[in-house]
Formats: structure tokens, C-alpha cells, sequence
């Protein structure tokens, strides 16, 4: 490894008559590990996301510069914000902004959300920003003259110094491993069953067209959960999905593990997934073919899926061109199949683009049709308050972003351990399967949970 430190660019951005923002940025000549330093840095917020081509990854702590919007607040006013501070900059390459916006914004944070904000969009104050397989390490800072922009160079100087002292693996190996206490379902199974005949009674009425129901399960643990430790477990289970790590402060942390893209722009091209439909994946390969063909035949799966297109086709129509929907496939995750399937469209305007995050979120896929009264039914047959739980994470490029839903989610507190799966209620189903649903995506948690202290060593050593 080359010890000479690389060159560091600076830059600034005018913010007001009196305050700028600084940025210092290099180019490393190796690959540093992104989590391992998120577990060392001593600052929060701290954020992990890769998106699920792998292609573009960035760990990130502190905040230079954010926005944030508490309850009954739209987001979309945060990210209009973002938006005009990322094209007003003309620092290309070096920005990059990230976003949390949970499922409903009408509640504050409260119990295991305590902390988490509702809204918010943000610079980070450190960040390593992978694409490809080119990393670049970002120092911002609000600054008001020349002395602190060679400061905040300097100061990335001794970052980079920090980075090539992180051992590989650090503290992760040697970090506890708690078995599990006890476990409780909100809503356990006798509720689950009345929710679901609540559910399916005003569809039936015609109140609704579909509604998601979630599931917490809350385990109790021995001793404190290192998070960092459990999402790096959990993380070969993930390969194919979208990983999000949060943690606001030194009391909790949240992580996804989502195959599900909200919404991309990029070169022009605005794309959302369409998933819905889902069994399991199947214990060796005959298993796994008869449940592709009841995936594929099923009527209730094919209406589950087509409810959350029609929504989303929809929407592009009416601020894009060059609308389509490409052929259903089947994915093939871990734990589960899903009929998927792409929306896309055309706009030469980043603005119109970002616009289309208010109007898509919260999907079909994690809310219902119509989408106010499922979010209001929600709130009264959900016994726990879902946060970031299907919310969505994003990471905002000069020309470009990529936001995902964030489901298969777990929360970390202490000895404690939330794990959030949901299904979609639709005529035809059945409380008995779509419960069965639920501990198929959870399954990912649960397994990491039970694995010993010698074979979780392993994993995380990788």
C-alpha cells in the first residue's frame, strides 16, 4: 500500500454573506473497508448504504450540513432544499447528500424511536463515497474564511492517517454475542387473525383495495447486541438487496436489508421496482420449483402485484414520457420469491424527478389503495409505531439518486432486538399464510440470532 498521502482537492460553496461550505476531498488508492471505520468514528449520525448492484456504497458520520422536519411536515420540502444546494454548488463529484424519511410523518418519534429523526436530509461532516471501485473520502464543514478551509484540509490529512490504522476486523470478532431471552410478536397470532378479518371485511365493503399489515417481534437478549457486529452477520444474507445501516446516536441503530428499489433517476430515466407477491424460497430445489409455479399461477399473488403497478404507472403518467412496465419476473432472494417487475419513464429534470419521491411514498406495496384510508388504518390496527419501518433511505448525487424501501428491518437497543416484516391483505387472503409470510421474512434475523458464538465469529471475520 502506497503510504504517501494522495492529493487533496478543496472547494467551497457560498451559503450566505457571511458563511460558506467548505469541502476537502481525495481519491484513495485502496479499498478501505466502510463499516469497520463507521464502528471506529467516534461521530453521529452515523449511515451505511449500499445500493443492491453494489456499484455505489457510502458510509458517512456526523452532519455538515442538514435538514430536518418533524412531524406533519412534508419531506418533500427537504428535498427540495437538497436539491438546490446540489445544483447550486457546481462541486462535481464531491456532494453527496443522504435521506431517512420514515413511513408516516404525522406521528413524533417516540418509545424505540425515540431519537430517530422523523424527516431528515443531510451532508454528511465525513464521508468514504464508493462508485465502482473508485472511493473518495469527503471532509464538509461550514466555514466562514480561507484559514478554515486549509484547516479542514489538514484535518482530512489526519483522517486519512486514521483509515490505514483501522485493522481489518477490528472490534467486530471479539464483540458479544447475547442468546436470546425471550421473544413476543405484536400483534401475536389471536390478533393477527382479527386485523386481518377487519382488513379483508372493508375490502370486501369496498373501503379498501389492499392494505399492509406489519409485524414487530421484540427479543429480549442477555446482554447489549453490538450493532455493528449484527449487521455485518447479516449481510451475506444480503447480497442481492439494498443495506442500510443508521444509527443516530450511541442508543440505537436501525438496519434494512430491502430488495426493493422506491425510485431511481439517472441518465434521464426514472425507475421504480414493483414487488409484490411473495413465497417462499423452498428447502432444495424441487421445493423451490413448486413454489415458482404457485407464485406464477396464483390469482391472489398476480392482483397483490398488479395493484401496485397500476398505482405506480399511474403516477409516471402523469410527469413523464415514455412510460413503460417491463415483462414479470420471478427474484430469487435468500428466504423468499417475488413477482417483480420495472416502471420507468423519461425527464430531463432532476427537479420533476425528485418531485415524483412525495408522490410514489409510501407505495401500494407498503401502505394500500387508496392510500389515505389504508395510512389511516394503519395508525389504528398496527400495535406498535413503524418509524423508518417501510419509510425509505436515499443517497442524492449531483445528477443523479437511488432510493430504496426500507423493509426486512431490524432495530438495535441495547439488549434489545426489533425485527419489522409485513404482508399485503387483498381479496383471497388467508391470515393463516400471510403469518407464515411474515416468518419467512424474518427468517434472515432470526437465523443470525440462533447461530453460536464460534460460526457468528466466522461470519463476521468473512
Amino acid at each position: 500500500m502506497n503510504q504517501e498521502l494522495p492529493e487533496i482537492k478543496t472547494a467551497q460553496l457560498i451559503l450566505s454573506n457571511t458563511e460558506r461550505l467548505g469541502l476537502a476531498s481525495v481519491t484513495l488508492d485502496y479499498m478501505p473497508d466502510f463499516i469497520n471505520w463507521l464502528a471506529e468514528t467516534e461521530n453521529y449520525p452515523k449511515f451505511h448504504w449500499r445500493n443492491r448492484t453494489a456499484e455505489l456504497e457510502i458510509a458517512a458520520a456526523g452532519i455538515a450540513l442538514g435538514y430536518s422536519e418533524g412531524a406533519g411536515d412534508k419531506f418533500s420540502n427537504l428535498l427540495i432544499k437538497a436539491s438546490d444546494l446540489m445544483h447550486s454548488s457546481g462541486l462535481s463529484g464531491e456532494l453527496a447528500l443522504v435521506s431517512l424519511i420514515q413511513f408516516d410523518g404525522s406521528s413524533h418519534s417516540t418509545g424505540l424511536w425515540e431519537g430517530f429523526p422523523v424527516n431528515t436530509v443531510f451532508l454528511p461532516n465525513l464521508y468514504l463515497l464508493r462508485k465502482g471501485t473508485t472511493v473518495k473520502v469527503v471532509r464538509a464543514a461550514r466555514i466562514f474564511n480561507d484559514n478554515q478551509l486549509e484547516e479542514l484540509k489538514q484535518q482530512l490529512q489526519r483522517d486519512l492517517l486514521t483509515f490505514r490504522n483501522i485493522p481489518l476486523d477490528c472490534r467486530l470478532c471479539d464483540a458479544k454475542y447475547p442468546g436470546v431471552i425471550s421473544s413476543l410478536n405484536l400483534p401475536e397470532w389471536p390478533g393477527w387473525q382479527g386485523k386481518v378479518k377487519e382488513a379483508l371485511d372493508e375490502i370486501k365493503g369496498g373501503q379498501l383495495r389492499k392494505i399492509v399489515l406489519g409485524r414487530r417481534t421484540d427479543y429480549t437478549l442477555e446482554d447489549k447486541l453490538d450493532p455493528y457486529s449484527f449487521y455485518r452477520v447479516v449481510l451475506p444474507e444480503a447480497q442481492r438487496n439494498y443495506q442500510t445501516y443508521y444509527s443516530p446516536s450511541a442508543g440505537g441503530a436501525f438496519i434494512s436489508l430491502s430488495p426493493e428499489l422506491l425510485l431511481a433517476y439517472h441518465n434521464g430515466t426514472v425507475s421504480a421496482d414493483v414487488m409484490g407477491g411473495t413465497v417462499a424460497r423452498g428447502a432444495g430445489p424441487q421445493e423451490e420449483s413448486a413454489n415458482t409455479q404457485e407464485l406464477c399461477r396464483s390469482a391472489k399473488l398476480r392482483l397483490e402485484h398488479n395493484i401496485i403497478r397500476d398505482e405506480l404507472l399511474e403516477k409516471f403518467r402523469r410527469d413523464l414520457t415514455d412510460v413503460n412496465c417491463r415483462d414479470l419476473e420471478v427474484v430469487k432472494l435468500s428466504s423468499v420469491q417475488h413477482l417483480h417487475s420495472v416502471v420507468s419513464g423519461s425527464t430531463k429534470s432532476y427537479t420533476t424527478a425528485l418531485g415524483l419521491l412525495s408522490e410514489v411514498h409510501p407505495t401500494a406495496a407498503v401502505a394500500g389503495i387508496p392510500r389515505r384510508q389504508a395510512i389511516s388504518r394503519i395508525r389504528e390496527l398496527e400495535p406498535f409505531h413503524r418509524g423508518l419501518y417501510t419509510g425509505f433511505a436515499g443517497v442524492f448525487l449531483e445528477d443523479s439518486f437511488e432510493c430504496n424501501v426500507l423493509i426486512r428491518s431490524a432495530l438495535v437497543r441495547g439488549n434489545k432486538l426489533s425485527v419489522f416484516a409485513g404482508c399485503g391483505i387483498v381479496a383471497g387472503s388467508q391470515a393463516k399464510s400471510e403469518w407464515h409470510e411474515l416468518d419467512i421474512k424474518t427468517e434472515v434475523f432470526k437465523r443470525c440470532l440462533s447461530l453460536t458464538a464460534d460460526s457468528r465469529q466466522a461470519a463476521a471475520a468473512g
